[in-house]
């Protein structure tokens, strides 16, 4: 990224000066500012020297932590945003180490880490332009943001709209997963929703059932990619299918099967 950044520093001072263009036969100068970077997530930390998003300095926006905050913390008040000035000072720490003051390779690691763990910043090459603020100049685009981030998690994680691919035709599953009762008879009937969960968890249940799956990595591939689904659904009828298929369930953490 370098020589592209050597390109804009150019552009952006003295500029650049056309002897001639169709508007201005007397010639004209020209500058340049790279004003924002638009990627998705992954590539923006990176671009931005900034920790990836399962780091404890999670966020490229704020200061909140992965162990005092987590991705759930909506009170948005209490954040502490980063500034321009926060993240330069710390990246410019990162980039000004020299690794002729450590005596072993290990050590200056060892100060690399340090100053990346308190802060969640490398040094990035977009510094260099005096004006560019990585705290908001850096912006996920709204294909992976929204379309396969938000909303296809509400679609599918939250209502659990999920659609088929109907050019390939599933076959059936193994067998059914038959329940002896639905909550209906329970103290206190299931409501909608809580019926609507039961149905959703013995669908998601089957789905391995209904493919070829490695032999090498059975239990990971089906417990890894369901569990975060399970955990959105109601407690109640998690309790009536481990009642069901006999699966045992935490008293201290229902919801740990």
């Amino acid at each position: 990224m370098a020589p592209l950044v050597d390109v804009f520093l150019e552009l952006w001072e003295p500029g650049v000066r056309f002897s001639w263009t169709h508007l201005h036969p007397q010639g004209r100068l020209v500058r340049c500012a790279l004003v924002v970077v638009i990627c998705d997530l992954p590539a923006a930390r990176k671009v931005g020297g900034f920790a990836p998003f399962n780091h404890q300095r999670f966020c490229s926006m704020c200061w909140c932590t992965l162990e005092s905050h987590g991705y759930g913390n909506v009170m948005f008040h209490d954040w502490k945003r980063r500034t321009n000035d926060d993240c330069r000072t710390w990246a410019n720490r990162f980039h000004n180490i020299n690794p002729g003051d450590y005596g072993t390779d290990k050590e200056y690691q060892k100060a690399l880490d340090s100053i990346y763990d308190r802060s969640g910043m490398r040094w990035s090459e977009l510094l260099h332009l005096p004006y560019f603020d990585p705290s908001c100049h850096i912006v996920v685009d709204a294909m992976h943001n929204l379309f396969l981030g938000l909303i296809k998690e509400h679609f599918e994680g939250i209502l659990g709209y999920c659609l088929d691919d109907m050019s390939t035709p599933k076959p059936p599953p193994v067998f059914d997963i038959v329940l002896s009762q639905d909550g209906s008879n329970w103290e206190k009937p299931f409501s909608t929703n809580e019926t609507a969960s039961l149905d959703k968890a013995v669908r998601w249940l089957q789905e391995p059932l209904c493919h070829e799956l490695p032999k090498d990595d059975v239990e990971s591939l089906h417990f890894q990619k369901h569990h975060k689904r399970f955990e959105k659904l109601y407690l109640r009828p998690l309790q009536l299918l481990c009642l069901e298929l006999g699966v045992w369930m935490d008293p201290a953490n229902p919801k740990n099967m």
